[in-house]
């Protein structure tokens, strides 16, 4: 389970500092449907779920199913099958 978490963030470092030009330029990004790990909780999220990272703070999270419309100059990450765990 680790595994999948280190990858992602990898991957999550590589995609945010080769695209940050437009992440920089709109302030957001979207990171899709990931699975989050809710360690106050002790729980997994039951979805998928998009978070919206505006400022470099979360501002939303949403059930990936809303397909909630963002806006397309906001950066957008594919987080299928990975974990997140909001604050690391």
């Amino acid at each position: 389970m680790i595994r999948p978490i280190i990858g992602f963030f990898a991957l999550f470092e590589i995609l945010v500092s080769s695209c940050s030009s437009k992440a920089e330029e709109s302030g957001s990004l979207v990171i899709t449907n990931v699975r989050i790990i809710d360690v106050i909780e002790r729980k997994l999220a039951e979805s998928q779920m998009d978070i919206l990272i505006k400022n470099q703070r979360i501002k939303k999270i949403i059930p990936s199913s809303d397909k909630a419309q963002f806006n397309n100059d906001i950066l957008r990450i594919d987080g299928e099958g990975k974990y997140v765990i909001p604050g690391m």
